[in-house]
């Protein structure tokens, strides 16, 4: 896998943990949003079925947290990866950073760093060299 497809993945995750985030959100708005239970006995048959809703919801929020903390895990690899890289050279290591971890464009890249576009680019371009270099 080159240093490029593997910082990608990055990107990649990061929308599907905001996506996942998203999903757990709404799973908790349909339980806020449900009818009230009453504790009736006469009722008792609608409140475990509520009762049941409402444990399926947590539960899928829980394994939702789950799959979040592990993509979370995913990502920290990568900036450590990084980090490895900014002991040798911190421009790289900016450029890969904020491209693939802080997910910005190459025009805000470029214009906190004070580069031309164009110079951005061919740093990033070597910086990808480096990284495969130090991280392999």
């Amino acid at each position: 896998m080159t240093a490029k497809s593997y910082l990608n993945q990055i990107r990649i995750i990061d929308q599907d943990i905001q996506s996942r985030i998203e999903e757990k959100q709404r799973l908790y708005a349909t339980l806020i949003g449900s009818p009230t239970i009453t504790h009736d006995v006469v009722q008792s048959s609608k409140t475990d079925a509520y009762d049941e809703r409402y444990m399926k919801i947590i539960e899928a929020g829980e394994e939702i947290d789950k799959r979040i903390e592990k993509l979370v895990d995913k990502k920290l690899e990568a900036s450590r990866k990084i980090d490895r890289l900014d002991a040798l050279n911190k421009t790289s290591a900016v450029i890969l950073r904020e491209r693939y971890i802080n997910l910005k464009s190459w025009e805000d890249i470029s214009e906190n760093m004070n580069y031309s576009l164009r110079h951005v680019m061919n740093l990033h371009s070597k910086a990808l060299m480096e990284f495969d270099k130090t991280v392999k």
